[in-house]
């Protein structure tokens, strides 16, 4: 018998279509519950599916999700493309999972060894770090038990919003239907051609910040606390029903205010376009939820407190994905800077002390000395050279010695400096042994002399004679190559 697709087959196929995105089938999440995601992968597409098991036992779909698979990723092997589609499910539902224990379902039997995973591919290394950081199991399911994933990785998916194979399709809010809003992940990307039937169908509760941390801290009536809010009550009411306040400031700024704002099932929403490097496109927005006053401290303490002590720009970066609320960021940075767990726990960067030039002075005033050394032996017997220079003139003095003990040094600066230019005020030299003897600083103290020693490893402390011997060193070598 001939198979004939008739307009009564049609309309059966799309019943059940609609009847998978909306109640009883789909249903809200429930955070005391484990997860269960089932993955599946072909040659053409990946398809992933988030669930829990209600009452009886049963399965019930939470989200789904897919893409095509780009030309690149055709070419992989069978466990690289069922892992791919483990990946990428995970990253899909991220905000359900982050902080969830769930388990994997696939029909592909290797990936059970995933955590103990001792492929040499660097790709599935790669993707198995990545996903170290979530609390699952793996399992596996027979293909004829994993059908609803199977069925999602053969279908077709719009190529125009896929071009580089990783980003899923944008959701048009005109198309959503009320029931299955929680199953979208939050902070997805909306297209906003809002039609007046959205703005009457009514929401009674929104999973956002509950969703993610498992804290209470977003009430079921958030519409009625935004309406309650000092900033946002004006233009919530003008929104929902065109009212203008009483003030003649505010009644001129609020409708130049609510266009940054948008009404959807009676719950206010801030419209953001995310800055990025790369062009993109047109119309694409971030829809926030405006948090009213009282809640916004519960959203600090979720995204900070109970999120690992985040800094600022990460908590900030988190929450702005999310929520919106005038003066954010600065809350968001004051209340970062200010919490004791991260004064105690986290270390500050050392600060090293500021270095500062030394004054120039009068001629003679402050020398250098230095030692050269490395020298071969003269027909004297010297093989090493004191060096004296003025930090002024820069006139240096050069004393051929056969030894650098302390006891040579004072006696040339006695003799050779002291006696001839008068005592200079300051002295310079490096940390060795014959500059800080006893000899020489005892000459020092007689004559008034203050001493300073260059850095630790830091020679341009001491550049007027490093300078000097670099050229001294050139001359000699020269002479002797003669």
């Amino acid at each position: 018998m001939k198979f004939k697709w008739t307009s009564d087959c049609n309309e059966a196929f799309e019943t059940l279509k609609q009847a998978l995105i909306t109640a009883p089938i789909l249903k809200y999440p429930d955070f005391e519950k484990e997860f269960i995601l089932a993955c599946d992968a072909s040659t053409q597409a990946i398809g992933y599916i988030l669930s829990q098991k209600d009452e009886n036992g049963q399965e019930r779909p939470i989200g789904y999700g897919g893409r095509n698979l780009s030309s690149a990723e055709r070419n992989y092997t069978v466990t690289e493309l069922e892992l791919l589609a483990l990946v990428k499910g995970i990253s899909y539902f991220h905000v359900y999972l982050a902080n969830s224990k769930f388990t994997v379902y696939t029909d592909h039997k290797a990936l059970c060894w995933l955590k103990t995973i001792k492929n040499n591919s660097t790709r599935l290394m790669r993707w198995a770090l990545q996903v170290q950081e979530y609390n699952f199991e793996v399992c596996h399911r027979s293909g004829s038990k994993n059908t609803h994933a199977d069925a999602l990785s053969r279908r077709k998916y719009d190529l125009n919003d896929q071009e580089d194979g990783t980003d899923d399709k944008p959701i048009k809010a005109e198309n959503i239907d009320p029931e299955i809003i929680p199953s979208i992940p939050q902070g997805h990307i909306f297209e906003i051609h809002l039609s007046q039937s959205d703005t009457d169908s009514k929401v009674n509760a929104l999973p956002t910040i509950n969703n993610i941390t498992n804290v209470d801290t977003v009430a079921k009536n958030i519409g009625i606390k935004q309406r309650q809010c000092p900033y946002f009550k004006y233009i919530y009411e003008y929104l929902l029903e065109g009212k203008l306040p009483d003030n003649i400031d505010k009644k001129k700024n609020i409708p130049y205010e609510s266009m940054q704002y948008e009404m959807l099932n009676e719950v206010l929403y801030h419209v953001f376009q995310p800055r990025a490097k790369q062009k993109t496109k047109r119309g694409e927005v971030l829809l926030q939820i405006a948090v009213p006053q009282e809640l916004r401290n519960s959203i600090l303490i979720a995204f900070h407190d109970n999120s690992c002590h985040l800094g600022v720009i990460k908590s900030y970066e988190a929450i702005k994905a999310k929520y919106y609320w005038p003066g954010m960021y600065q809350q968001v940075y004051n209340y970062v800077t200010s919490c004791k767990t991260c004064q105690e726990v986290k270390s500050s960067p050392q600060m090293r002390a500021p270095l500062h030039p030394m004054p120039v002075v009068n001629v003679f005033e402050r020398i250098h000395v230095d030692i050269l050394e490395g020298l071969c032996k003269s027909r004297s017997g010297n093989s090493v050279i004191l060096l004296v220079t003025d930090s002024l003139s820069h006139w240096p003095e050069c004393f051929p010695l056969k030894n650098q003990e302390a006891k040579q040094i004072a006696d040339v600066l006695y003799k050779e400096i002291f006696t001839r230019y008068g005592c200079p005020s300051y002295l310079t030299s490096d940390r060795g042994a014959n500059f800080l003897s006893r000899i020489v600083s005892s000459l020092c103290e007689v004559f008034k002399v203050a001493r300073s020693y260059t850095s630790s490893y830091h020679p341009q402390t001491n550049s007027s004679c490093e300078r000097v011997n670099s050229t001294l060193a050139q001359v000699l070598e020269s002479v002797m190559l003669q």
